[in-house]
């Protein structure tokens, strides 16, 4: 569910009390306390500018000293004499305020003494004043918080235009500073599914980060597992959650601004000209200096619109609205704007209170608006825009479809194309071609619902086939033709110039089609390029929006082989280039991504919560959830806790997966029934077989991994042959694991298990272990290093490992041989630990020859130096 669909709460939730267990109460002012005490020793007051009153506490706890003041405006006060200054320094007599500052002057021995202002806008004059007047003569180091929307009084004011006042804004992160700041506010750092979600939501504002995190946390969004950190995918609760902290987000912002402000978070946009007049060239200077607000880039300069950047303000603008208010306050987005001449963003706006207002919008004007709310990325406003129209009329229905399809509800665009019989020719045109794109990702009643739509449409023009007849979809039907009868995706890649698509979306969709082919099929690489291509054409052409998460969805699944750069490094290109939005489908492939590399890894604990989270999601756009539902099976297992059984539920296994990780599916079930039954991997070798047969080398090459993980030589063999050598990266690894399980030379499979334990594949490392470990005892030499590299791993370990306890079973220590390794390794002589554990010196040299034996080594520096105490 997306933040703008997150329902209201009857009633905002009362303030929580901050959990123990959340590190990111602490500071959110990187640089600005810096820059405050760097202005320190010249006694130039500061006027901190922060995003409404963002933190304003916070910050006064970090710069709080002794003997400081804190004064803070009293708002509705501003008419009383000195009162700021007298509840400062809490005195009530009838002394002027004067006075009792010179009192407080005096006491700090003729040093300069922190004076901190909060809530400057509502300070009474006279403390004003006085402030500016110690501030002049230089008398304290002021620290004034002003909310980016505020105003200083005149006398400050007066101050700032002297020169005594230095202004400091804390203005929004840079896309690559967002990742370094989460890991400071959560102590470790972030993954990119925690990154991309937090960046998207706050616009990067540090401060609102800081909250943001607070009410995640509250409502159980963010969690925290160990050291791992996660994000849920299930946001409902977060704006009502946010919702709490209201008075610290917006609380400064002058009520006649919030509620213009509003107007624009209701109107998803608003005109250029109009937000002049709402909000004054000197507020739109600062919300823009402030990065609050963005301006569309894409606009002419008589139709470009502001935004806001945070979806979350926006949200808790939003969410503020009680059910009374809400029909004034549309009709002020009614009068307010003006569609004619305003951004596309603000003609939705106004489109949706007309809706309200007036009940209904012509049906060609509501296609109209259908094509830009979806270009605009808008399809929750498409959806509702097009409801009153789905019975009557065709075109709508299908845009409709489209809306929902990109929104991430597939069975409704099913549904709705399935009902389609009338329309003229474009509409058709449009059904089928998004008929098509289901197929990538849902093959069996996407090419089903293509061929129905085909069958009616030639009903509905009385020909036998309109594509037959130049009518149809001529460019995209010879590329899917090139695909599954001729010579298969590389000539329907070389066909694409000359394809002659005659719109987009069908050069898109066909794109989409070869791209997926070529990278899960026999060339990878041409067609990750292929698809980072289409990305960069979909952010450009206006009818590319709809087509940018599935390119993203098929880009993630293939960056996990891709060697050439990281999958770190790919999320965080993503991330910079503003690509990854706040989508839930998104998430999830990234949560299945953890999931499946967790269980690798041996954290089949994480994989397990991980992937059952995403297959429990209740729509699946992109068909991965009997993937998600493969690998919480697989992780059951590894667990040891659970049956695998147990894991999946039924039917599970007839869900449509995206095809093209059909056999990795398969391989992950067999996994999670015995990875070494030599049942188990003649299925798995014969898998593979038929994924070479199909030229399908990404899920081969995932076959072949498991199949080699359970003991498979002709597996092991296949993985030498398939990867180059001095490969980096994940196919590297699994070819030096591969060649080890060739080999026949103990001294060789160690030698290469400790080179994967240093490569960050230390399950890798342990199977090869585990595969000696029965002939430990002829190991001789490299018995020490077989112990040491599980000691290793189950020091660095984050989470409990069913290989590694079965393992260190094997190690275990009595308490008598704990205690004397124990007392040796803390210097103690033997006759000493003797008559510690009440034995004999001969009996402990016994004990520690034996221990010397069963770890294989050769005197007691080496028994001590494997760590096992």
């Amino acid at each position: 569910m997306s933040v703008d669909r997150i329902p209201k709460a009857p009633e905002p939730p009362a303030p929580r009390a901050a959990s123990p267990a959340a590190p990111f109460l602490g500071p959110v002012f990187t640089g600005l306390v810096e820059r405050i005490a760097d202005l320190r020793p010249e006694r130039r007051g500061v006027v901190a500018v922060l995003p409404a009153t963002w933190g304003a506490t916070a910050l006064c706890a970090q710069l709080d000293e002794p003997g400081a003041l804190t004064v803070r405006g009293l708002p509705g006060a501003e008419n009383e004499s000195g009162l700021a200054i007298r509840m400062a320094l809490e005195a009530f007599d009838d002394r002027p305020a004067a006075v009792l500052l010179d009192e407080w002057l005096a006491a700090s021995a003729g040093r300069a003494p922190l004076l901190l202002v909060d809530q400057v806008g509502a300070l009474d004059a006279e403390s004003a004043r006085l402030i500016s007047q110690l501030i002049a003569r230089r008398k304290v180091f002021a620290v004034i918080l002003l909310a980016v929307l505020g105003d200083l009084p005149a006398p400050l004011a007066a101050q700032q235009r002297a020169g005594t006042l230095v202004v400091e804004e804390m203005s929004a992160l840079e896309p690559g500073q967002i990742r370094c700041h989460l890991g400071d506010l959560l102590g470790g750092d972030p993954s990119s599914a925690i990154t991309a979600r937090v960046a998207a939501l706050s616009g990067g504002h540090r401060a609102l980060m800081h909250w943001l995190l607070r009410a995640a946390h509250d409502a159980g969004v963010l969690h925290r597992t160990g050291a791992v950190w996660e994000w849920r995918l299930d946001e409902s609760g977060l704006i009502p959650a946010l919702a709490a902290y209201e008075t610290e987000i917006v609380g400064a912002i002058r009520a006649d601004v919030r509620d213009r402000l509003t107007t624009i978070a209701l109107a998803g946009s608003i005109p250029e000209h109009d937000a002049a007049a709402l909000l004054s060239e000197r507020f739109l200077a600062r919300l823009r200096r402030q990065r609050l607000i963005t301006l569309d880039p894409y606009g002419t300069s008589a139709r470009r619109s502001y935004t806001l950047r945070s979806p979350a303000l926006a949200a808790l603008l939003r969410h503020r609205v009680g059910p009374a208010e809400d029909t004034h306050r549309w009709y002020t987005v009614g009068t307010s704007l003006h569609p004619s001449s305003g951004g596309p963003d603000a003609e939705l706006g106004a489109a949706r209170w007309r809706l309200r207002a007036e009940g209904g919008i012509a049906g060609e004007e509501t296609q109209r608006l259908l094509r830009t709310a979806l270009r605009r990325g808008r399809f929750a406003v498409a959806i509702e825009l097009a409801a009153p129209h789905l019975a009557v009329h065709p075109g709508v229905r299908v845009l409709a479809a489209r809306a929902h399809y990109a929104h991430g509800d597939v069975e409704e665009a099913l549904a709705l194309l399935r009902g389609l019989r009338a329309g003229v020719n474009e509409d058709w045109r449009q059904a089928y071609i998004l008929a098509m794109r289901i197929a990538v990702f849902h093959r069996r009643p996407g090419m089903e619902l293509a061929r129905l739509l085909r069958v009616r449409w030639a009903e509905s023009t009385g020909r036998d086939d309109p594509h037959l007849d130049g009518d149809g979809v001529p460019g995209l039907e010879r590329i899917m033709r090139a695909l599954q009868h001729d010579r298969g995706p590389r000539a329907a890649a070389a066909m694409l110039p000359q394809a002659g698509f005659r719109t987009a979306t069908a050069a898109f969709t066909a794109r989409l089609w070869v791209g997926a082919e070529l990278g899960f099929g026999a060339d990878p690489k041409r067609g990750r390029h292929l698809l980072q291509s289409l990305l960069d054409d979909c952010t450009r052409e206006p009818d590319g929006t709809e087509f940018i998460e599935p390119v993203l969805v098929l880009l993630l699944m293939l960056s996990v082989q891709s060697d050439e750069t990281g999958f770190a490094g790919r999320m965080m290109q993503l991330q910079t280039g503003g690509l990854l939005r706040q989508s839930h489908a998104l998430s999830a492939v990234l949560d299945l991504i953890t999931a499946t590399a967790a269980l690798e890894a041996d954290r089949a604990h994480t994989a397990l919560r991980l992937a059952s989270d995403v297959a429990r999601q209740p729509r699946d756009p992109y068909g991965i959830r009997p993937l998600a539902w493969a690998v919480a099976a697989g992780a059951a297992r590894a667990t040891g806790e659970h049956e695998p059984e147990d894991a999946v539920p039924a039917g599970a296994a007839e869900a449509n997966c995206l095809p093209y990780l059909e056999g990795i599916r398969q391989a992950i079930l067999l996994f999670a029934r015995d990875p070494e039954d030599p049942s188990t991997v003649a299925e798995l070798e014969k898998l593979s077989r038929g994924a070479e047969a199909e030229d399908r080398v990404m899920e081969r090459f995932e076959i072949l991994v498991v199949a080699a993980r359970g003991g498979s030589e002709y597996a092991a063999r296949e993985l030498v042959r398939m990867v180059a050598p001095f490969r980096r990266g994940r196919t590297g690894i699994a070819r030096d694991f591969a060649e080890a399980r060739l080999s026949r030379d103990p001294a060789v499979v160690l030698r290469t298990a400790a080179q994967l334990q240093e490569r960050d594949a230390s399950s890798y490392a342990l199977v090869l272990v585990a595969g000696l470990w029965p002939h430990l005892d002829r190991l001789r030499g490299g018995k020490r290093e077989a112990i040491r590299l599980v000691l290793r791993a189950r020091a660095a370990q984050a989470e409990p490992s069913l290989l590694v306890d079965t393992l260190m079973a094997d190690l275990a220590l009595s308490e008598r041989e704990r205690l004397i390794l124990a007392s040796l390794r803390d210097g103690e002589s033997t006759g000493t630990v003797a008559r510690r554990v009440n034995l004999s010196a001969r009996t402990v040299e016994g004990i520690l020859s034996r221990l010397m034996r069963r770890f294989g080594c050769a005197n007691r520096i080496e028994l001590l130096d494997l760590g096992l105490v």
